[in-house]
């Protein structure tokens, strides 16, 4: 398995008043006045849903799961829920919920089995639509670190 990077430096994400939360990773500090505290559990994580021909180095932190979320749009109610995973991007050490599309998800069930794609990295780009096809086509490579 690859190497964990060293976790870069802090970056403040969300500056207030009263709290500045810094964060490099999954874990982040907060630092409000003269305390200092760490986060241990992330309640919500912001949504990645990858754009045509940018690639992605991300790592499955958890196995792909259908979303619990519920549209309170009663002209969604029929839709089939999401697939997510918790991934991290690999450049920049931020948690994202990725929306999975079925390509990806069937791939990854195919070539590991059993979940084994959590905790490995990954290169992938979504590429765009062929012609006649409701789907994109992706480009998934398990990448390593090289250090």
């Amino acid at each position: 398995m690859a190497k964990k990077p060293e976790t870069a430096k802090p970056e403040t994400i969300v500056e207030t008043s009263t709290a500045v939360i810094e964060s490099a990773a999954s874990v982040a500090t907060v630092k409000k006045g003269g305390l200092k505290m760490r986060v241990v559990k992330r309640i919500t994580l912001p949504t990645l849903n990858p754009s045509v021909g940018v690639p992605m180095f991300v790592r499955f932190d958890s196995a792909i799961r259908v979303s619990d979320y519920k549209d309170p749009d009663p002209r969604k109610a029929e839709e089939k829920p999401a697939d997510i995973a918790e991934i991290t991007d690999m450049e920049t050490g931020a948690v994202f919920l990725l929306l999975v599309s079925s390509v990806i998800k069937e791939n990854l069930h195919r070539q590991y089995p059993d979940d084994t794609y959590k905790g490995r990295i990954f290169a992938i780009q979504k590429l765009p639509k062929r012609p006649n096809k409701r789907y994109h086509d992706w480009d998934i490579a398990e990448v390593e670190i090289n250090e």
